[in-house]
């Protein structure tokens, strides 16, 4: 009976293993809006590469920021929080330092987005905070949904 239980509870971890992602492996996504019709008032994610590094949950965003009248080519680091689900997995990345052409724009930490990953294809959405905390709560408009597709880092 012991030995039933053993196997039972073995096979267990190893299907829950299985059934999520490794955080203890390099990422790297790409991300890319969809569908964008028109141009918005506010800076917003037109496009980037994130990698998500397994040392100490830490990030880098190298993002191209589109809106009307501007365009703006920036460089994110900072740190990441993973909240498992079922199927998918949910990132917060936490900005500390921002920059764009050698020069910085904020070192103040916030939240700049939010990823959720289907946890076998490893793609999923992602929801740029960073646009809504700069319109000071007025009503962001036409943001296009950004579309986001991850793989593991190799020999990282």
């Amino acid at each position: 009976m012991k030995i039933t239980w053993i196997c039972v509870l073995l096979m267990s971890v190893v299907l829950l293993s299985c059934s999520r992602p490794n955080t203890a492996e390099n990422f790297v996504c790409t991300l890319s809006t969809q569908d964008k019709q028109v141009c918005t008032s506010v800076l917003s994610l037109e496009s980037g590469t994130l990698r998500l590094l397994k040392n100490n949950k830490r990030f880098e965003l190298f993002a191209h920021y589109d809106a009307c009248y501007q365009s703006r080519k920036v460089k994110i680091t900072g740190i990441y929080q993973q909240q498992p689900h079922e199927s998918v997995f949910d990132l917060e990345l936490l900005a500390q330092k921002i920059e764009a052409k050698d020069e910085v724009i904020e070192r103040f930490p916030r939240t700049i987005g939010l990823i959720t990953l289907n946890n076998a294809s490893l793609k999923g959405r992602f929801i740029d905070v960073w646009a809504t905390i700069r319109t000071h709560t007025q009503t962001v408009e036409n943001l296009p949904p950004v579309a986001v597709t991850c793989r593991k880092e190799n020999n990282k």
